[in-house]
């Protein structure tokens, strides 16, 4: 037989469907780890789905462009749903792999990065309240039905015969919302890029600090997020307004996408110019780099990508316990769970700043944790999955196969 045909035949033949795959963050940067390295794999053949793919050409992808509108999202969903649901069933693969509920095809894998029915549960659905459009809250209202209803059918074993969450507490969400077998629910939890996000020398931070038109020298507070009533901005700056004036050379930087004017109307004018709106940045390893303490005291999360490049950028944390937070912070070991109250969070930056050996102790506690959560693991967990399915797929047919004496 011929090397190349049976080099073809050997070779797992591997879909992966997502809106898009980019570095752009969250969601999409996560799937392009994967494709990246799956991509690099002699004995797969790769085939994407997706709006956009942020990759160099290879040899192993094949790319199906997936049309998408921008916005309205409802509209946007069921393009895509659609078309890649037509477009998959000429498609002979192994293995499907989905981000979430967003084909209407059986899925051997899907990886859930958010539980929209807990979501709801636990923020009261926070897109909609923090709405002041009406007809914005009449779209994320109709976004969230459609989601819910997509994902209450993805997430039946009928339809999905695995699921990847992000962290133990998405695993748990699941179990307490669908009747889906938790041994069918493997935890592979995110990577962080350490190499990229490292503590800065002293001298970097002040002069990288220099040319951002910062204050030189003092202590920075991060917060670094967007949806700001869920991540819980307006806590960050009431507990700034309670201690800002008591500590001269501290002062707060926001990185991010938000309605800038109605959050700067909340900071006490004399500390107006000890806040920094920094807007949104596609590299956020500098704003890590030349911080001291990140602040975090989200409504909801899964994994939090962002806390971990915190971690491994050596801050000091101060979190609410949400999804994948409470699996890296052991508090007051390597930084310190918050509540969504400003008092509370005051209180804990005042212990920090008063004891300023804890704000280097818990950084590098913090990312000592950190460096296990690597991409290479994601990968090689989700590699592992991908042949524990693929040998039951086989035991299965060679069960078929054998003829009845």
């Amino acid at each position: 037989m011929n090397t190349n045909i049976e080099q073809s035949i050997k070779k797992k033949r591997i879909a992966i469907v997502a809106h898009k795959i980019s570095n752009d963050g969250g969601t999409d940067r996560c799937v392009l780890e994967l494709v990246t390295r799956l991509a690099k794999e002699p004995d797969v053949e790769l085939f994407i789905l997706a709006n956009s793919l942020d990759i160099d050409e290879n040899n192993n992808i094949r790319y199906f462009h997936i049309p998408m509108l921008f916005k309205p999202f409802p509209l946007r969903y069921n393009i895509f749903l659609i078309y890649a649901s037509l477009l998959l069933k000429k498609l002979d693969v192994d293995i499907l792999h989905t981000t979430g509920a967003i084909i209407l095809n059986h899925s051997e894998v899907s990886t859930i990065h958010l539980c929209h029915k807990s979501y709801v549960k636990m923020t009261g659905n926070s897109r909609v309240k923090h709405n002041n459009s009406y007809i914005k809250k009449i779209n994320a209202w109709i976004s969230t039905k459609i989601s819910l209803l997509f994902e209450n059918y993805c997430i039946k074993e009928r339809n999905t015969t695995n699921l990847i969450a992000v962290s133990n507490a998405v695993k748990n969400e699941i179990i307490a919302n669908y009747n889906y077998s938790p041994n069918k629910i493997h935890v592979i939890p995110n990577g962080v890029e350490s190499s990229k996000f490292n503590k800065f020398s002293t001298n970097e931070r002040f002069r990288l600090r220099e040319g951002l038109e910062l204050p030189i020298k003092g202590n920075f507070i991060l917060f670094m997020g967007g949806d700001w009533p869920l991540k819980g901005l307006d806590f960050v700056i009431e507990a700034f307004n309670k201690i800002g004036e008591k500590y001269s050379d501290l002062y707060l930087l926001v990185v991010g996408s938000g309605n800038v004017n109605k959050y700067k109307s909340k900071i006490k004018k004399q500390l107006n110019k000890k806040v920094f709106f920094m807007g949104f940045q596609k590299n956020p390893e500098t704003y890590f780099g030349i911080s001291d303490i990140f602040v975090f005291p989200s409504s909801y999360e899964t994994f939090s990508l962002v806390v971990h490049e915190a971690a491994a950028s050596g801050l000091a944390i101060l979190s609410t316990k949400v999804g994948g937070v409470e699996d890296l912070i052991d508090d007051n070991e390597n930084g310190l769970f918050i509540k969504r109250d400003s008092g509370d969070i005051s209180k804990k930056l005042e212990y920090l700043l008063e004891n300023p050996m804890l704000i280097s102790d818990f950084g590098l506690k913090a990312r000592e944790k950190v460096l296990n959560l690597t991409w290479e693991r994601n990968f090689n967990s989700t590699i592992d999955l991908y042949n524990k399915i693929l040998n039951e797929k086989s035991s299965k047919r060679k069960i078929v196969e054998v003829p009845n004496e």
